[in-house]
């Protein structure tokens, strides 16, 4: 009997072990379940700039034009009404990146801001948890002067050739980048931010695409980076990559063709230019998944992060869009999403704030707008005045947010002490740095009145970077004749006179352009500049250096202040201060230094 009672005492102790076992492997199971552990070895986000939501076959345009893009988004996830917070390059970029809104993360236009280094992006986050971080862009709009190689392990910038191709690269050869850096990383984790630029005016896709869109250049481009972005899919498939890599597909902001009087992008925040696309496709996701949701470019690091398994480091900042990758529901309240354009400012117009919620959009400016987007997609009844309460509702929403915000550190964003960027990126048709001062320089004029003034100014900026000096003189004349004080316009006009030696003519411009208001410190130090630099050049020294003292007060490092007036100094005998003028330039761009170092040598001997 103790033998039998012994017998049971084990066959009880199997049985509870058993299923302690039992229960040990279905809580594991339970838990893996939930949290699954990740496959994901490999992130690549691609953007492609200047891209139309409605120029994609997912997204209903009528031409083959996305192929690939189609069979990603039949595999993963489309969010067919994704929110660009800014109609702009960098600042959507930056937003992208950083899940902060443009005035959060502080680069609120193309021209004259930078992402600033108190920004957190995803390369740093993601670099901190032991992956490899590549970004390749192919405009010099994102160059790393302008903030956005932080957390990047390699990031490629460089573009060479003449005329437009000194600041942007064509989708095959950054393929090529990208292709190669995948080869070097295949066994790493890894993460790629792959920028397209070719979309963006001038359309001018290569010769095999434009002769299939003859009537349709942009079309063209669109359908030529997504033969590229196939190239990348292929590779990761035939190296058994494809199904350890989450994708992302999206796009900066979109292009107008004429709606609402606008064309390109940068200057309104309707849904040509606001409305991006946006395809996710993660490793063992629900497939065929269409959202129809409004989502933003702001929600891209968190729901990266998410997929990942690793913690949101800015909560509240965007949202988490991994459920709908498995097919689920965002949470019934709906999120709005905020937008902006700073350049009316550029034009002496107001500024327009936007606020998206609930298929509703509204526009703060000088004469407020209201859209039902779901009724009304081309935006074209304004319901200011039919909804006057869900206006104010909305308006308070945006108000709200704004004062809610995040601001950036109260250091400068500015680029203007490199002038030479500054000029290429207007040769890319980009106006001057936006104004984001306040009340006191407040414009009465809304920025629907002035559309047509933003269309010329930008034909005149690509007709300047062509060097079509008639063509420029001829269109800056019209915009000054009907908005006199644009100082942007004075300084091109000016430098074209410049040009073609007409100096006193180009002297004056120069000056009334810094007599003009609006204008951002920013553009005011390039019109500083100018007049110093002209001045010189006419022998007109003392005149040039009070110039250049005035471009240091205004931006103390300005290095290029620093070198005219420490040649001013040299040249007039006071060595001891251009020697001090000439070590600031060193400190401010060490690559100068061996030439520098050559004439603080000549002067002391």
């Amino acid at each position: 009997m103790k033998f039998l009672r012994s017998g049971k005492s084990v066959i009880w102790l199997i049985i509870a072990a058993g299923a302690l076992g039992l229960a040990i492997a279905v809580g594991l199971w339970l838990y893996l379940s939930a949290n699954p552990p990740s496959k994901i070895r490999r992130v690549i986000l691609i953007s492609i700039d200047t891209c139309r939501a409605d120029h994609l076959g997912c997204c209903g345009y009528p031409e083959d034009t996305t192929p690939n893009l189609d069979v990603l988004a039949a595999q993963g996830t489309l969010f067919e009404h994704a929110v660009a917070p800014a109609p702009l390059t960098l600042p959507s970029h930056s937003s992208m990146l950083t899940a902060m809104l443009p005035h959060e993360h502080g680069a609120r236009a193309n021209v004259g801001y930078r992402l600033g280094n108190f920004n957190l992006t995803l390369a740093e986050v993601l670099k901190d948890h032991g992956f490899h971080t590549v970004g390749v862009v192919s405009s010099s709009v994102l160059s790393a002067k302008f903030g956005l190689a932080q957390g990047f392990d390699e990031f490629h910038d460089t573009f060479t050739g003449p005329g437009i191709w000194s600041t942007e690269r064509r989708a095959q050869p950054t393929t090529d980048i990208a292709l190669n850096a995948l080869k070097q990383n295949a066994d790493e984790k890894f993460f790629m931010f792959l920028h397209y630029f070719d979309p963006h005016e001038e359309y001018d896709p290569p010769d095999e695409w434009a002769s299939r869109w003859p009537d349709n250049p942009y079309a063209g481009e669109i359908a030529y980076v997504d033969n590229q972005i196939g190239r990348i899919i292929a590779h990761l498939k035939k190296q058994n990559l494809y199904d350890s890599t989450l994708l992302i597909v999206t796009a900066d902001h979109g292009e107008s063709f004429g709606e609402h009087g606008e064309y390109t992008h940068g200057y309104f925040i309707y849904d040509t230019t606001i409305r991006v696309p946006l395809i996710c496709r993660m490793p063992g996701s629900a497939q065929g998944i269409r959202v129809k949701d409004h989502v933003g470019l702001t929600d891209i690091m968190p729901t990266i992060l998410s997929c990942l398994g690793i913690d949101q480091p800015l909560k509240g900042r965007g949202t988490d869009l991994s459920p709908c990758l498995t097919g689920q529901s965002l949470p019934s309240t709906p999120r709005p999403y905020y937008c902006e354009s700073m350049i009316p400012t550029t034009l002496a117009c107001e500024p327009l704030f936007g606020l998206v919620r609930a298929n509703f959009k509204y526009i703060e400016t000088v004469k407020p707008e209201l859209y039902d987007l779901q009724n009304d997609s081309a935006e074209q009844k304004n319901l200011i005045a039919t909804h006057p309460d869900k206006a104010q509702q909305m308006k308070r929403q945006l108000n709200n947010l704004l004062a809610q915000a995040i601001l950036p550190s109260p250091d400068s964003q500015s680029t203007a002490n490199d002038q030479q960027r500054l000029e290429n990126l207007r040769g890319l048709g980009y106006l001057g740095a936006a104004s984001t001062t306040s009340d006191s320089n407040k414009s009465p004029d809304d920025a629907k009145d002035y559309v047509h003034i933003f269309n010329k100014t930008t034909q005149m900026l690509l007709a300047n970077s062509k060097k079509e000096n008639e063509k420029v003189k001829s269109l800056c004349t019209e915009i000054l004749n009907e908005r006199p004080s644009l100082g942007i316009i004075h300084n091109v006009l000016a430098s074209t006179l410049r040009d073609q030696g007409n100096t006193q003519a180009a002297l004056e411009h120069f000056r009334t352009a810094l007599d003009c208001p609006h204008s951002s410190p920013s553009d005011r130090l390039v019109f500083l500049l100018n007049l110093a630099n002209l001045l010189f050049k006419d022998q007109q020294f003392e005149s040039a250096a009070a110039r250049f003292r005035q471009a240091i007060d205004l931006n103390p490092d300005c290095a290029e202040a620093h070198f005219q007036l420490g040649n001013y100094l040299a040249q007039t005998g006071n060595t001891t201060a251009a020697v001090e003028h000439f070590k600031k330039v060193i400190q401010l761009q060490p690559d100068l230094a061996q030439t520098i170092q050559q004439k603080i040598n000549s002067l002391k001997q």
